[in-house]
């Protein structure tokens, strides 16, 4: 990227108030600030604005919280030394949704999707009951359909129509419910229906989030429907896009195998989570707040990609305090470890980093045992944070100064890579959520460059993906008018391959 490019796109404003701005101080509220700000509940709640209790780092003692994470540093980092890298003792496929906090963020923000294992075996019997009893060969449905073209402000549907689907094939359970697979007979379309029980007291934001959603890099909507078992609980059932497996199950065959996932295939994933990011950050203005390798799903012959699980997506708003505890741990950026409630969207970039560096290493790049522990994970790579980016992750605690610690550094990581790698990684994994790059900043980067020479059989997958079109009123929308040619351009800008000499 020119120089004059770089400090073009440096300078883009967004015109949404959620959404990050480009300066280098920004203000973050403890946790205190958002007891202070309690106000009287709505007569309907959303599910996310419920406060649930769980056993979360007291960041309202600093000094208590603080004092833990550098007695862990002295232990750990320097009296006990020299463990190696987080990744060297991490074995991927003993990687689990209940020691990564796998659904942490459903867990203290949405209570309606906290099942028990008693739940969640009758839901995913549910089916197959319902067609044994009523003696059926298949089940039938009123639904409401989804237009993603015309159902944008959440309050309308495209109506309701009868749909049938065969037996339902299960694909994936846990805390918040139970997703199967089945065919749709009037259409033929293979799909995914995810079950949640609702709780009548509170709106579903999934549901409200979805509908708001009209993306290729999202999983789309296409019909939802309720239903209740015989105990009158009632079930949201999304009736969804589907996808052959997640990006964590892609790379688990690469690492059975013993083999590094394909370079050029990181990077289609990779291209397609920031540009799917750019339109949730940037479009409904949304923060998916759980980017991990299990809610990316791919295809693996067509490098096709979609973001799922927007069960923890929330608009983000700098006069209304959020949960600090929140995203897989594995992937949780550091100012949530610091307590921050007043974050912004690039806590999803600095996840989107980490499956990146996990996609090249086979296994994730920070793996802290307990919340603060993976703070000190960071820090065993990063550094110790300056003040100046303490007080970016949360001003309570910027004059505290941590003891001195030799990183391990990411070029040592990765030193196997190029450089246009550690360059993105190392521009989207900052402490300082303003010195990240934003997504669209991410899409400019030359790491992209391969996957857009136009003279391989790469550039032909990519273009049956059409993954370099852009809406530019859309997904470039909040790019000021004088300065979006020149970005458009960019982004469209397909490389030469490199000639061969003589």
């Amino acid at each position: 990227m020119t120089d004059v490019l770089r400090s073009l796109v440096r300078k883009i404003s967004f015109n949404n108030s959620d959404n990050l701005q480009l300066k280098h101080k920004t203000s973050i509220q403890s946790n205190t600030a958002l007891e202070k700000k309690k106000r009287k509940p709505d007569t309907i709640k959303k599910v996310s604005d419920v406060q649930v209790h769980h056993t979360v780092p007291n960041f309202n003692n600093s000094s208590e919280y603080i004092n833990d994470i550098e007695n862990l540093i002295i232990s750990k980092l320097i009296d006990g030394g020299k463990e190696g890298i987080a990744v060297d003792h991490i074995e991927h496929a003993n990687i689990s949704d209940s020691k990564t906090d796998g659904k942490v963020a459903n867990k203290h923000e949405n209570i309606s999707s906290k099942l028990s294992k008693e739940k969640v075996e009758k839901m995913i019997n549910f089916d197959y009951r319902y067609i044994k009893t009523k003696e059926r060969t298949s089940i039938h449905k009123r639904v409401y359909k989804h237009d993603r073209e015309t159902d944008v402000d959440r309050k309308n549907h495209g109506g309701t129509i009868d749909i049938s689907y065969p037996t339902t094939e299960v694909v994936g359970h846990g805390s918040f419910g139970v997703v199967v697979t089945t065919v749709i007979i009037e259409t033929n379309q293979k799909v995914a229906i995810k079950k949640v029980l609702q709780d009548r007291r509170y709106k579903n934001r999934e549901l409200e989030t979805m509908k708001m959603l009209c993306h290729p890099n999202t999983v789309g909507l296409q019909y939802y429907f309720y239903e209740k078992d015989e105990e009158d609980e009632v079930y949201l059932n999304l009736v969804l896009d589907y996808m052959p497996q997640s990006l964590y199950q892609r790379l688990r065959h690469f690492v059975n195998l013993k083999m590094q996932m394909p370079r050029v295939e990181i990077k289609f994933y990779a291209y397609q989570l920031f540009k799917a990011l750019n339109y949730l950050h940037n479009v409904p203005r949304i923060c998916h707040r759980d980017i991990k390798p299990q809610n990316l799903l791919v295809d693996p012959t067509t490098f096709s990609f979609k973001i799922c699980d927007f069960g923890s997506a929330k608009c983000l708003k700098p006069d209304q305090p959020n949960v600090s505890y929140i995203c897989s741990r594995y992937y949780r950026a550091p100012e949530l470890m610091f307590g921050a409630t007043n974050y912004s969207n690039q806590v999803d970039v600095w996840s989107s980093a980490c499956v990146i560096a996990e996609l090249l290493l086979g296994k994730p790049l920070f793996s802290g045992e307990s919340g603060i522990d993976q703070l000190v994970e960071i820090i065993k790579i990063m550094g110790i944070p300056t003040k100046d980016e303490i007080s970016g992750m949360n001003p309570n605690y910027e004059d505290h100064v941590f003891p001195n610690i030799k990183p391990i550094t990411l070029a040592e990581i990765f030193k196997a890579e190029d450089p246009d790698t550690l360059d993105l990684l190392t521009k989207t994994l900052k402490y300082h959520p303003c010195e990240r790059l934003v997504p669209l900043q991410c899409l400019l980067s030359s790491y992209f460059d391969e996957i857009k020479r136009c003279d391989t059989d790469t550039y032909v997958k990519a273009q049956n993906l059409r993954i370099f079109d852009f809406d530019v009123e859309t997904e470039l929308g909040h790019v000021p008018l004088v300065e979006r040619p020149a970005i458009e351009e960019r982004l469209k800008h397909f490389v030469s391959a490199p000639s061969s000499s003589l």
